[in-house]
């Protein structure tokens, strides 16, 4: 049997599978792939920038707990830390 499973608002991914339990894990499977954390609360964030500006460096298992927009904005913090520390030297 041919299914169709969401992958983006309209996208989607079709699949030809046997049984309805392979239709059930491969769709299980796929949604995982396409869903990005939630990310950390805002309290928990501001935490993290808090901490990274003031030390310089933060933790990976909090990094692999943000979103991709909260890691972005980590990556530029780094970045514009990184270009600071080079004017200063």
């Amino acid at each position: 049997m041919k299914i169709h499973i969401p992958t983006t608002q309209y996208g989607f991914i079709e699949a030809e599978v046997e049984t309805v339990t392979e239709a059930q894990e491969l769709s299980d499977e796929v949604t995982k792939a396409f869903t990005q954390p939630q990310g950390l609360t805002q309290r928990d964030f501001n935490t993290v920038i808090d901490r990274y500006l003031s030390k310089g460096t933060g933790e990976t298992q909090t990094y692999l707990d943000m979103n991709n927009v909260q890691r972005g904005v980590i990556q530029e913090i780094k970045k514009s830390i990184k270009r600071i520390a080079s004017v200063e030297d």
